[in-house]
């Protein structure tokens, strides 16, 4: 899919099947469609020369000696709002506890 004028029916499928979402065939062709846009979009954004500058901590402030400064959201535990079942509603497996994801590291 790195060609954004060849976004096939196939790229669709799997990225719907990782969403889990059904796509009819109108959709899919409006969806090649779009996705084509971002990734041209993208690749001129990839084109800018950026060799030169340093990476922000926040985009908020790009001088360094403020970014100490930085207020950030302490971590806190805090009780939450869903109970268990609302938590899991959606999720494809459950099971003891825990959600069941498909392998992504190899042995």
């Amino acid at each position: 899919m790195s060609d954004p004028k060849n976004i096939s029916d196939e790229d669709i499928k799997y990225l719907s099947d990782l969403i889990r979402i059904e796509v009819d065939e109108a959709t899919s062709s409006e969806l090649k469609k779009s996705l084509g846009n971002i990734l041209k979009f993208v690749s001129k954004i990839d084109s800018i020369d950026v060799s030169g500058l340093e990476p922000l901590f926040s985009p908020l402030d790009g001088d360094v000696h403020k970014r100490a400064a930085t207020p950030m959201m302490e971590d806190s535990k805090r009780p939450s709002q869903l109970s268990e079942q609302a938590m899991v509603a959606n999720a494809p497996e459950f099971r003891l506890g825990h959600f069941v994801v498909p392998r992504v590291i190899d042995d």
